[in-house]
């Protein structure tokens, strides 16, 4: 089969199609990785662990050779990855250009300090931090950034990523995975960053993205 993709997985909607896309249309293994954001007691982990492993759970009923494909997450917790004085003053330069989520610094760090040079990052069509990276994506292969532009610090920051969604919006991934089969697997997916009694609160930015 290859050796695994890793990639990034929260139970999300962007993640979780490129996920399924691998499994199920390219036939690929993937490694997934979940970082645990336990520095805030996000109240979000608990629905994206649950959205996994729902995920997970119709995937094996529905596409078991498939489903062997799926290597069980690796988590890490925010606290356990290693501070590092470099990849944060890429991070402080990056929000002088534009802005861009602090996860983006951690994802970085944890890639750095695992040796990972080739994870991919859902970042869309839709997405803020897309209007940061799109005058560096290498024309020649469109998911990662041009290496002419390595000192810059958003290459710096972002240089240990895959972007396989940049140039595709949600309702392309919608459309895709109707078209695949697979849209009622995406429809366990979870995005909200405040659920309120399991349900989304409707007022964070993930929600009214989704409402959008």
């Amino acid at each position: 089969m290859g050796a695994p993709t890793p990639l990034l997985w929260t139970g999300g909607w962007d993640s979780t199609f490129r996920l399924l896309w691998l499994v199920l249309r390219e036939q690929r293994p993937v490694q997934p990785y979940y970082i645990v954001d336990n520095l805030k007691q996000r109240p979000a982990v608990p629905e994206e662990r649950a959205a996994m492993e729902r995920i997970r759970r119709r995937l094996a009923e529905r596409y078991p050779d498939a489903a062997v494909r799926l290597s069980d997450t690796i988590e890490c917790r925010l606290v356990d990855i290693d501070a590092d004085t470099e990849t944060f003053r890429y991070y402080e330069r990056c929000l002088a250009t534009g802005f861009i989520g602090g996860q983006y610094e951690w994802l970085a760090r944890y890639c750095r300090q695992h040796n990972i040079a080739d994870m991919e990052l859902s970042i869309h069509r839709d997405d803020k931090a897309r209007e940061l990276l799109a005058d560096m994506i290498d024309p020649n292969v469109r998911d990662r950034l041009d290496p002419r532009f390595a000192g810059d610090c958003r290459y710096e920051l972002f240089k240990t990523f895959r972007f396989p969604l940049f140039d595709l919006t949600k309702r392309h991934m919608q459309a895709e995975a109707k078209l695949s089969g697979f849209d009622d697997l995406m429809n366990l997916t979870w995005f909200c960053h405040r659920p309120r009694k399991g349900e989304p609160c409707g007022t964070c930015n993930p929600c009214i993205y989704t409402i959008e």
